[in-house]
């Protein structure tokens, strides 16, 4: 993307870490060793540095250019929110210690750093308070050596924590005694980087890393993973790596996983993403991929989906996907596994047993084989419903005769249990069926039917099914929001996730934890697309699409 030049300016986050680097001393040292050249085409700065081990790694831009376009984007509240949180990291770690990015720092870093998140080896007692499970080390490319030499030669420690150097494998090493939890140690590989951590044990591991042994970059399928989505000018690149996040997170856990659901997980190999600004917005592009060894095979099952064209514009969040009894299947797969997973699948089979005296499973998914769309619809405001949204569920049946015996037990199941008022109505001259409970509830109805192609659809909450039976006159494919919000790159595809973050009835169905304490971030956010295919069996692609609101103050 094109844009005009800006008046440089340091970019704010950059105070997360680099502060630290200043306070070394000895940096001569480096000018003694040799280049060590490794390809390191398409893979984020600091992957031949950091421990193959890392749970977490981030890399971020340090062009000027690109963090300005961060402030551009969102709203005043939004805007004011980020700077804060930026500003107490510049004053924590740079401007107390008395240094500026600007002078200090930015005349010899490289085009971006690393943050990597490691467990420690040992967590240690703090004298006031237990030691995290995890360190950071924050890895800083040298672009240009001699200014690096001049401003790291005249290290400003502070008084009362003189620096302390070692070696190790013939790097120099400096580091802060005293309290382990405030405990800094860094040190210069070569006139390449600048490896800050809070764990003497961790920097040991960053230099043996360098040397070649247990290096990130060595992870399997891991170049590969950032060629198949390397872009131009990356804001971000983050890579997750599944199985040590997931043994990280257990152990702070209050409880331990079955020992079949940690093994499910251990399949996994990692996460990898690129982001890149666009001009409404971010763009980014992902790819999960599978171990080497895993006995696991992903479904190879991309349909593209038409549900967007038989959903109304008036949808404000939908997913989508080709295969419903495949989704499930995977679902409960990864719900063993992930003991946060949002449905537990045992619950869910015993709450559709009760309310209805039918077998999720054999009753209803196996005949729903085809794909399907689940979407919230915003009601028509005169009706002033008690609901924000019209729950809304489309299946393609691939058992059109089992999906009508489904619904005719279903019928007179509510009628005999709840004495709802089942009866059969035309909607846009289509014979639908509408249940009334018996106690009036304001903007309670549910409906199901037909459409074309033998799509079964079933809504809940306001009438809203008059918007798109039998067909909608605007679809939402043809509407602008969906149009420039959701990626359409990837074709075939597997489905696809939107969410229109601008309409009011969104904020009233988001769960509790995406508002809060995090609406003012919601509030620069005007929606959020998504798309993804499976490769092949063993990797999915995703493209992400995160649009922001423009205001001024």
């Amino acid at each position: 993307m094109d844009r005009p030049k800006r008046k440089k300016q340091p970019p704010l986050i950059l105070t997360l870490g680099t502060p630290l680097l200043l306070i070394v001393g000895g940096i001569t040292a480096y000018w003694a060793l040799a280049i060590r050249p490794t390809n390191l085409a398409a893979v984020p700065v600091g992957a031949n540095v950091i421990p193959r081990s890392a749970p977490l790694t981030v890399t971020l831009s340090t062009d000027p250019d690109q963090w300005q376009i961060l402030q551009e984007f969102g709203t005043p509240r939004s805007r004011a929110l980020v700077q804060d949180a930026l500003r107490q990291w510049r004053d924590r770690w740079l401007t107390r210690n008395g240094y500026t990015y600007e002078r200090d720092i930015q005349p010899w870093l490289g085009h971006a750093f690393t943050l990597a998140l490691l467990p420690r080896n040992a967590p240690v007692l703090s004298s006031t308070q237990p030691s995290s499970a995890y360190s950071f080390l924050l890895v800083l490319p040298i672009a240009d050596p001699a200014l690096a030499k001049q401003s790291l030669s005249k290290p400003q420690a502070p008084t009362n924590r003189p620096w302390v150097e070692r070696s190790y494998r013939g790097f120099a090493i400096f580091e802060t005694p005293g309290d382990p939890a405030q405990t800094l140690s860094l040190t210069v590989l070569d006139h390449r980087y600048v490896v800050i951590t809070t764990d003497p044990q961790v920097t040991e591991r960053a230099i043996d890393a360098y040397r070649g042994v247990n290096a990130l970059i060595q992870t399997p399928g891991y170049r590969r993973a950032f060629a198949s989505i390397e872009t131009d000018r990356p804001f971000a690149q983050i890579y997750l790596n599944v199985p040590e996040a997931t043994t990280l997170s257990l152990s702070q856990a209050p409880r331990s996983l079955p020992s079949q659901a940690l093994t499910q997980l251990q399949q996994e190999q990692g996460i990898a993403l690129t982001a890149q600004w666009q001009d409404t917005g971010m763009a980014i592009q992902g790819v999960s991929w599978l171990k080497p060894d895993s006995s696991v095979r992903k479904r190879v099952t991309n349909t593209s989906s038409k549900m967007a064209d038989r959903l109304p514009a008036s949808t404000f969040m939908m997913f989508t996907g080709g295969n419903l009894q495949h989704l499930w299947q995977d679902y409960t797969q990864a719900a063993e596994a992930n003991p946060n997973s949002p449905i537990n699948p045992d619950s869910l089979r015993v709450g559709v047993k009760s309310l209805t005296g039918m077998d999720l499973e054999q009753d209803w998914l196996r005949w729903m084989g085809g794909e399907f769309a689940v979407a919230l619809l915003t009601p028509p405001t005169s009706d002033r419903p008690q609901f924000a949204a019209g729950l809304t569920l489309m299946v393609q049946a691939s058992d059109r005769r089992a999906a009508e015996t489904a619904f005719q037990t279903l019928d007179r199941f509510v009628q005999d249990r709840y004495r709802f008022q089942v009866e059969p109505i035309e909607i846009n001259r289509q014979p639908v069926t509408q249940w009334t409970p018996p106690v009036a509830v304001s903007g309670l109805t549910v409906t199901h039917g037909w459409l074309e192609g033998n799509v079964a659809f079933l809504t809940i909450g306001p009438n809203v099914a008059d918007q798109f039976v039998p067909r909608p006159p605007q679809p939402l494919s043809q509407s602008e929001a969906y149009r420039t919000t959701v990626p359409m790159q990837l074709n075939p595809n597997n489905g696809h996730f939107y969410l229109d973050l601008s309409q009011p009835a969104t904020a009233r169905t988001l769960p509790s934890p995406l508002t809060g304490d995090r609406q003012p971030l919601l509030e620069g956010l005007q929606g959020i697309g998504v798309t993804a295919a499976v490769n092949d069996q063993r990797t999915t692609r995703y493209d992400v699409f995160v649009k922001f609101k423009r205001e001024t103050p």
